[in-house]
């Protein structure tokens, strides 16, 4: 029943030039990781892509009808159960994402990439106090074919959100890379978006996950059946039998299209949600301009970067010390650093590919396949 007053308070003429508009993504797509060593095949077991009822219904579904690859579920969390769809596969095209640290007891501390660096740096291990979360904007093909017309925001946290970007890195990437290669090469300008493709994840098997030792837990981390860049086709007619599937529909990727659209909605609300949130600019996962498309698009920001940073120097690290045994670790930390400045584009921000190329050197090193690298005692 809606209360009635003879006194309209609230109708008058207010001021909307600082007004906050309290407004909501309309579906939250969360990762699960399943339930290590625990029997049966269900979805709760096995892991996945989990949309609960609130955003089946904000997306203006019905939950008794799932998708193709999806199951009707419910999820069981600490203080409530929930129902919804859980995926076995969902096909994503990623039109955002966003990267920021957060404290790893509350988490909803949110802090600036920058954060781990500097805690690090100071010495006293509270870099350990803050886990990664990466946030992505996408749209679901297998909502949109049952005729969803808004985007889902996807939210993971540390080792499934290290392992999202690196998904986006190694496997859909190089699909870009080549698209965009073979579209120039016809005269065209500009690349080929990412949201161009569709990324079909699913749940992996259980990994041990979690640095410390006595600290390790088993979970599903996101999957993808995208080939490995060596197993792609180079180009011709191959690659384009190879891409077209995984193509979205022309009426979405085109300029002005159902993807811009959706951007053009929600861009104002990503915009005051990523108030924390960072790409990697130094890292285009195009290769090619990251600052958009002159045929329209929105950015294409990079893959998360900062939690990919820290595990790339320790591994680093410990190639080092490994190929240095018995020199003190604070220098060899040291000696890393400098390395990976050097092999940098910018030596004062190396970045996570820059601490690889160095780990792998240092690699070989040990294995008595390099000379040894000078340095200084």
């Amino acid at each position: 029943m809606v209360e009635t007053h003879d006194d309209d308070l609230f109708g008058g003429d207010f001021s909307q030039a600082r007004a906050e508009q309290r407004e909501a993504w309309p579906a939250k797509l969360q990762w699960h990781g399943g339930i290590s060593r625990a029997p049966g095949d269900s979805f709760a077991v096995r892991g996945g892509f989990f949309l609960p009822e609130a955003g089946i219904f904000g997306l203006g579904l019905d939950p008794a009808g799932p998708p193709e690859g999806a199951a009707a579920t419910t999820m069981r969390f600490a203080d409530k159960i929930e129902p919804g769809w859980g995926f076995a596969r969902i096909d994503l095209a990623i039109l955002a994402e966003t990267f920021f640290w957060e404290h790893r007891e509350d988490g909803r501390q949110r802090f600036h990439r920058d954060e781990y660096r500097l805690r690090q740096q100071q010495g006293t291990g509270a870099e350990r106090e803050l886990r990664g979360r990466v946030y992505v904007l996408a749209v679901a093909r297998q909502l949109l074919e049952l005729g969803a017309t808004e985007p889902v925001l996807l939210t993971m946290r540390g080792a499934a959100s290290r392992q999202f970007a690196s998904l986006l890195r190694e496997r859909l990437a190089p699909i870009v890379d080549t698209a965009t290669r073979m579209r120039n090469q016809r005269g065209h300008t500009g690349p080929v978006p990412r949201e161009a493709f569709w990324l079909p994840l699913t749940a992996g098997p259980m990994t041990r996950v979690g640095g410390e030792e006595g600290k390790q837990s088993e979970m599903a981390l996101p999957a993808t059946t995208l080939p490995e860049k060596k197993d792609l086709p180079g180009g011709g007619k191959a690659f384009v039998d190879f891409a077209r599937p995984l193509m979205v529909p022309a009426e979405a990727r085109q300029a002005g299209g159902q993807f811009d659209q959706i951007w053009e909605r929600y861009q104002p609300l990503w915009d005051r949600f990523n108030v924390f949130g960072s790409t990697a600019p130094d890292e285009p996962t195009s290769g090619t301009d990251t600052e958009g498309h002159d045929d329209g698009a929105r950015p294409m920001p990079s893959a998360p970067r900062e939690d990919d940073l820290a595990v790339a120097r320790t591994a680093a690290v410990a190639a080092a010390i490994a190929a240095y045994a018995g020199r003190d670790p604070q220098r060899l930390a040291d000696y890393v650093d400098t390395q990976a400045g050097k092999v940098a584009r910018d030596p004062q921000q190396p970045t996570a590919r820059d601490y690889d190329r160095v780990a792998a050197h240092l690699r070989e090193r040990a294995a008595g396949e390099r000379p040894a690298i000078a340095m200084a005692h």
